[in-house]
């Protein structure tokens, strides 16, 4: 298995730019979810990115 070497808050920053972008196309609320794989515990585990426009926080889930 390859170590995935991209920086998860660079990542983080790009998926609020599209979330940006899908808001004013669509004139409503979404939550945007961002998938990223991240180097955890000798294994890969996906981190899913919860963006919210209205709270301006990153909610990050481990599953």
């Amino acid at each position: 298995m390859e170590k995935v070497k991209t920086k998860p808050f660079l990542l983080i920053r790009k998926a609020i730019i599209l979330h940006e972008k899908n808001f004013q196309k669509k004139k409503k609320k979404i939550f945007l979810i961002y998938v990223m794989h991240l180097f955890y515990k000798i294994r890969l585990v996906p981190v899913v990115v919860h963006v919210d426009r209205y709270n301006s926080k990153i909610y990050e889930i481990l599953k």
